[in-house]
């Protein structure tokens, strides 16, 4: 089953409820959010889906999530035991968002592909999961352009 709420503004109060109902559904597989503008708001949802074990694919493109709040969603794709699909791109995840990323990534047995494109990571963040992916075997896609990884950061993936 699919959930898609894209382009809906959600006020806190929104996201409360969407939160509550998605801890606890058993249904939903696919989630998509971007462009919801849940910003600071985002660490709600990703604390009610470590819960959820149906959910395989999220999208929150272009939610104004700055990097410090990716530290739950990494959490998120270390914990979750059937997350395959995480998009992010259009964010802020920066340096540091990217490094909560890296740590995640060799905990994670079910993510397939992580799409992080546009997130400002550069050519550190870009070395913090090149790094991290030499200790990860499940996962068969990164898209990581429009991120200034520059050559120092292309070398890292090579």
């Amino acid at each position: 089953q699919k959930l898609n709420l894209s382009m809906t503004r959600f006020g806190i109060h929104g996201c409360l409820e969407l939160s509550r109902g998605l801890g606890q559904n058993e249904v939903i597989e696919e989630i998509n959010l971007e462009y919801c503008g849940f910003g600071g708001n985002s660490d709600i949802l990703a604390q009610a889906l470590m819960n959820n074990r149906s959910v395989t694919e999220i999208n929150l493109d272009s939610n104004e999530i700055q990097a410090y709040h990716f530290k739950l969603w990494a959490k998120l794709i270390a914990i979750h035991p059937r997350l395959e699909r995480m998009i992010v791109n259009n964010n802020a995840a920066k340096k540091e968002g990217a490094r909560y990323l890296a740590q995640s990534l060799p905990h994670s047995s079910s993510l397939l592909s992580l799409q992080i494109e546009n997130n400002y990571l550069g050519p550190e963040g870009t070395k913090a999961i090149a790094d991290a992916l030499k200790q990860n075997s499940t996962l068969r896609g990164l898209k990581i352009d429009r991120n200034s990884i520059k050559m120092k950061g292309a070398e890292s993936l090579a």
